[in-house]
């Protein structure tokens, strides 16, 4: 999806530190103010297919590959305090 309509739809605003690597996702929401923090990274390159006959499927193989992991914490708290709840969050793409 792309990154304009996706703030356009949304009604976050996004911002990031002067270094580019921390991003905001900032919005209100009822009074209360919600912002997603998180980390910028190269996106990963497409992994090669490769055909691997009679491979076998390891049980205790991760559901999701590490590099594609994003950390990214939920702040929501009302306007004017400084009281409220984080939410620390993982997700694969």
């Amino acid at each position: 999806e792309d990154a304009a309509a996706f703030l356009d739809e949304s009604g976050f605003e996004f911002f990031e530190e002067k270094n580019g690597l921390t991003c905001y996702l900032r919005k209100e929401v009822d009074g209360r103010k919600v912002e997603v923090q998180f980390m910028a990274r190269q996106p990963s390159p497409e992994p090669e297919e490769e055909e691997q006959p009679n491979q076998e499927v390891d049980s205790n193989m991760d559901m999701y590959d590490e590099n594609d992991v994003c950390d990214f914490s939920v702040f929501i708290y009302r306007n004017g305090s400084e009281k409220g709840v984080i939410f620390d969050c993982s997700t694969n793409e």
